[in-house]
């Protein structure tokens, strides 16, 4: 444990050349997020737990306002231990064109091989691949296993995709000399003739049939619930090519009634409401900014009396709290110090914000805060209301002034307010 404050000088001088706490202050969906969910998101990271437990394929809004930790909560749902589920982060498409083998090949990739593999033994044995021989040795008739596979799904499928899908799953369960090239097909790798031909297969998952078919018995075969998790759904509606459709309204510069959107803004809607009515059991949950949720949530209730998916009451992310305000300040000055090796209070291995918190302070006073100090961390977090991106701008803003020598750290503990970002 630190006994002097001769780190403090230490501190400073790693700053000015090592990546700042504060400077990437945006969660991405392509970038996984190591920061620990706000403490006051918890609650509604319980309440998705609960609902989703529930049978049948549904959507779930989440709404905040710009900046108010959207990605940052999906990543919470992914690293969540309440979340009974396989979660995946995906990605919108752009476009209509193979749109259902562009989220089959997005989902296999975070669904991974090992809960493909756990998948290709669950399914294989649902249809007799359990079954032993003389009580000891188990059965290789894959012929039998795929034939009794299909006559029991085929109402529910495309017979000729699902005739191949379930060929290739009982060859990657059953057949080790053919096992590694069907995983690579399952893995959404594109093949070539001699590979399909190994296979007895004509198609692979680039064919949009057949994709879906893939994606369909996955999630709704697979041992746990699947949840997909896509961010900013009003964004990527506004860039979704549907293949053509012109958008009247805006070419002839009018303006789109309140609340509704202007003719194919909901096509990317209306892609997954199809696909999620042919899954049973796929549950989606997607983000909204505030200031254009209003229309989609329109949408989304106008079918619920004639759609299959349930609808999910919308779920708003209200601004953070001061204690989540402490947590986002404290794990990001603890990760960066951790990270580099940095001598600070709250780089000790025993310091946890929780648990320990009170007693660091009463060790370290405001050494604890360094280099600003709690005045400064209440103050930022009262500027924008809790808004945790701008609180992040602000932290990022004194930081800077340290780094390039502004001002020194009495100056800015001080006179911080000239540094801040009303």
């Amino acid at each position: 444990m630190i006994t002097d404050s001769s780190y403090k000088e230490k501190f400073v001088k790693k700053l000015s050349f090592l990546l700042p706490p504060f400077d990437r202050f945006v969660a991405k969906g392509e970038l996984p997020e190591q920061e620990p969910l706000f403490p006051s998101r918890e609650k509604y990271i319980k309440h998705i737990s609960e609902i989703i437990k529930h049978e049948g394929s549904m959507i779930i809004p989440v709404i905040s306002e710009v900046g108010g930790g959207k990605t940052h909560f999906l990543w919470g749902i992914y690293n969540s231990f309440d979340i009974d589920a396989v979660t995946a982060f995906l990605s919108f498409p752009r476009s209509k064109e193979k749109i259902l083998y562009y989220f089959y090949s997005n989902f296999i990739k975070q669904f991974g091989q090992s809960n493909l593999r756990d998948f290709s033994q669950n399914f294989g044995d649902k249809f007799g691949a359990a079954e032993r021989l003389f009580g000891f040795f188990r059965t290789q008739n894959i012929e039998r296993i795929s034939s009794s596979a299909v006559n029991q799904l085929q109402k529910d499928y495309d017979k000729e995709s699902l005739e191949q899908c379930v060929n290739v799953i009982v060859q990657h369960l059953m057949n080790n000399d053919k096992s590694q090239i069907a995983e690579r097909w399952l893995l959404g790798q594109l093949m070539d003739d001699d590979d399909l031909f190994l296979l007895n297969a004509t198609e692979d998952l680039s064919n949009e049939s057949v994709a879906k078919t893939m994606l369909k018995l996955i999630i709704e075969h697979n041992s746990r619930d699947v949840v997909l998790l896509f961010d900013d759904l009003d964004k990527a509606a506004k860039e979704f090519d549907d293949g053509g459709l012109v958008n009247w309204a805006g070419d002839l510069n009018e303006d789109c009634e309140d609340g509704d959107a202007c003719n194919n803004e909901f096509a990317l809607l209306e892609e997954i409401f199809g696909l999620m009515e042919d899954i049973n059991n796929l549950k989606i949950i997607v983000t909204l900014e505030q200031a254009d949720s209003a229309k989609f949530i329109k949408w989304l209730n106008s079918k619920r009396n004639t759609s299959s998916v349930h609808i999910a009451d919308p779920l708003e992310l209200g601004p953070i709290t001061l204690k989540d305000a402490y947590h986002l300040y404290f794990s990001r000055l603890r990760n960066f110090c951790l990270k580099y090796h940095v001598t600070h209070p709250v780089a000790d291995s025993t310091f946890k914000l929780d648990k320990d918190f009170k007693e660091f302070e009463d060790i370290f006073g405001e050494d604890l805060y360094f280099p600003i100090n709690q005045e400064i961390l209440e103050v930022v977090y009262g500027i924008k209301f809790g808004n945790p991106r701008e609180i992040l701008r602000n932290f990022k803003s004194i930081f800077d002034a340290i780094i390039f020598e502004e001002a020194g750290i009495d100056e800015i503990q001080t006179e911080y307010n000239r540094f801040l970002r009303s």
